[in-house]
């Protein structure tokens, strides 16, 4: 009995033998002493390569040195041993010692989500999405992650993939404008008008004063052939957002074809204040000022046009018309005149 005894004491602290380097990580995890933690947590992998707790403090070794990179690849490969561990609960309950949390499931997730932009940001598409990916299934309710996730999809060229993402961002945080706004935008790109109008509405929604979520819905219902819609968004926009160039720019083009022309003059002359050598800006400045009757005011921003882009036959066709509505038929004529060289130079 005695010998029975002693081989049964000898085979459980065999069988339950654990690396001595266990408790080292944790304790110079909690002294903050980076470089130590990380050599014992590699030397309990080393020991444990398929204990999935090893990988786990290792990534927390790495987060206290804020490798980040690192710490998402061993908290990955920890979930990939045990996916039980992607449970937030358990995760705090494993980072406990002697009651005292060392680290949390949300650090998890964010040295995931950190991990992820880093690895983006080199150029390490997949690396990044498995990063990221994992960081969602910790955390499915947080928007963030979504919108990282889908933009890395996006310079992989994945667009299918990326517009998913935010479709099942949209479903997990419905309330999130930025998710329905970039939604839209991909929608946009697809013609996929009524549905990107649907999100961007639910955008506004959530934030009256989101200007670019007017913005698109503006430039939306001008590709749709609605002006009225499209200038009240736009006029929407800028009054939200009036360092918004683009936004002035579009509000010019709409007034011009609904006949605003003193909207039109406005919008121009603050677009041409953001993008001063731009000459289509001049150019249709000088268009809305020549419609509304301002022919002066319409020869000095075709003339600044034709500086910034000499040669462009549309600009000497405009400064005729203003020529022959001043009563000077002489200098229109020689305006036409160029232009029509300036075409016939084009096609050659």
């Amino acid at each position: 009995m005695r010998k029975l005894l002693i081989a049964g004491v000898l085979f459980y602290l065999i069988g339950c033998a654990t690396s001595p380097h266990k408790s080292s990580v944790k304790i110079y995890i909690e002294q903050k002493n980076a470089e130590k933690a990380i050599l014992e947590g590699q030397k309990w992998v080393t020991d444990e390569p398929q204990n999935p707790q090893a990988h786990l403090w290792l990534g927390v070794a790495y987060v206290l040195k804020k490798d980040y990179q690192n710490a998402a690849a061993s908290f990955v490969k920890a979930f990939e041993l045990d996916p039980n561990f992607k449970n937030p609960q358990l995760l705090d309950k494993t980072f406990t010692v002697g009651g005292i949390q060392l680290f949390s499931a949300d650090g998890v997730a964010t040295t995931l989500q950190n991990g992820g932009t880093l690895a983006s940001k080199e150029g390490k598409q997949e690396e990044a999405v498995k990063y990221l990916r994992t960081a969602v299934e910790l955390h499915p309710e947080k928007a963030q992650l979504y919108l990282l996730l889908s933009a890395t999809y996006q310079k992989m060229g994945k667009d299918d993939m990326a517009k998913k993402i935010l479709e099942e961002g949209t479903e997990r945080a419905p309330d999130n404008k930025d998710l329905r706004y970039y939604l839209a935008l991909m929608l946009v790109s697809e013609k996929d008008y009524d549905r990107a109008l649907e999100n961007l509405k639910k955008a506004v929604e959530i934030d009256s004063t989101f200007g670019k979520a007017y913005y698109e819905m503006g430039v939306i219902y001008f590709e749709k052939g609605d002006n009225e819609k499209a200038f009240n968004y736009l006029k929407k926009a800028t009054a939200l957002e009036p360092d918004n160039k683009d936004a002035w720019f579009s509000l010019g083009v709409v007034s011009l074809k609904l006949s605003k022309f003193d909207e039109a003059q406005n919008a121009f002359k603050k677009y041409t204040e953001f993008s001063p050598d731009d000459a289509q800006g001049w150019f249709y400045l000088g268009a809305s000022y020549y419609e509304g009757g301002k022919y002066e005011e319409a020869l000095q921003a075709l003339d600044k046009s034709d500086q910034l882009n000499p040669g462009d036959p549309d600009v000497y066709n405009y400064k005729g018309l203003v020529y022959k509505k001043m009563g000077d038929t002489k200098k229109a004529l020689e305006m036409f005149k160029r232009a029509s060289e300036l075409e016939k130079g084009k096609r050659k």
